[in-house]
């Protein structure tokens, strides 16, 4: 993917850059008056969007007077819940491209570029930054953020047999199609959901190198906790997969229950022919026949979700050709 062919006077799709924002007046004016200085420079066009998260400082009048377009509530909602606002909002007033940039200058602004140019050539539908690419510059990261995003981007490249390095990025890209098969749940979060149903569906997923600076002074408005995070992580993750893609887990952990039982049920058999009694490990004898039960249920459950997953798809299918025909493109 070539990055850095310009743009000038070649734009032609209608484009949307969405912030999500907490209390972050200190900031969002920087953020937007650089993005849009970077979009002036290669002649290109674009609409700003703030939906504003229960702030109580001065973010909202801060986004009006940079110029943009702000929806606004009293009380938090959540990062999933205003994401899934700004791709309505998007949808309805028929825009071709979103991308979604934090509001607390962490990004680079001049990189915008580098999302408009991957979707405006048609190679992704969805553009994703990747904080760990080789060629990537991310400064003062911290070690838990590494290794949760590790275990995240390993469990999600397993599920779309892909090889993801990044699935908790808040800088990406949208096009229409992606915009219009988007269906997300979490009022929480949004990022590792919309890796899975999206890929989930087919559409093309690519990662881009990006910088990222995080501030040792900053915290974070999101996560208070890193546990807790990691908890409403795996949660998300579960949830999505027993919705669309049941056999995947409840294979994995039925063939987990079947490999522990057949152990216990080779060393019992040996014991017993060795010394001609299953005593002291009857009980190994037992569990194994409770594994092995074990099995046989997690594959029937993974079946019958299985149908329920079809159905999901199909109804959001559905959902994804009436908002075509209804927004029209």
């Amino acid at each position: 993917i070539n990055l850095t062919t310009s743009l000038q006077s070649h734009c032609k799709n209608k484009i949307l850059i969405f912030l999500p924002a907490r209390n972050e007046a200190k900031t969002i004016a920087s953020v937007i008056g650089e993005s849009k200085k970077e979009l002036a420079k290669n002649s290109i066009t674009a609409d700003f969007l703030v939906v504003d998260d229960g702030s109580t400082d001065e973010t909202k009048s801060e986004s009006e007077k940079s110029g943009a377009f702000v929806i606004s509530y009293k009380e938090k909602k959540g990062l999933g819940f205003v994401f899934r606002e700004a791709v309505k909002y998007s949808i309805k007033n028929n825009y071709d491209i979103l991308i979604t940039i934090d509001s607390d200058k962490q990004f680079k602004e001049s990189e915008i570029i580098k999302f408009i140019n991957v979707l405006e050539k048609n190679e992704a539908d969805f553009v994703t930054g990747s904080r760990f690419l080789p060629q990537s510059q991310t400064v003062n990261i911290s070690k838990v953020k590494k290794i949760g995003n590790k275990i995240g981007a390993w469990y999600i490249s397993s599920v779309l047999k892909k090889k993801f390095s990044d699935v908790t990025c808040g800088f990406r890209g949208y096009n229409r199609e992606a915009m219009l098969h988007l269906h997300t749940f979490s009022d929480f979060t949004y990022t590792q959901e919309v890796f899975m149903n999206l890929g989930i569906k087919k559409l093309s997923i690519v990662e881009i190198p990006i910088t990222t600076v995080y501030y040792k002074d900053r915290k974070s408005k999101m996560v208070k906790s890193v546990f807790s995070y990691i908890a409403k992580s795996i949660k998300i993750i579960l949830k999505f997969m027993i919705l669309y893609a049941p056999m995947r887990l409840f294979s994995k952990i039925g063939n987990l229950f079947f490999i522990l039982g057949l152990i216990g049920t080779i060393f019992v058999f040996f014991w017993d022919r060795h010394t001609g009694t299953v005593t002291p490990y009857k009980w190994v004898g037992v569990m194994s026949l409770f594994l092995g039960s074990g099995w046989i249920i997690m594959y029937s459950v993974g079946m019958l979700l299985q149908v329920t997953s079809r159905i999901q798809l199909t109804i959001e299918e559905q959902l994804y050709l009436a908002k075509k025909n209804l927004y029209g493109k």
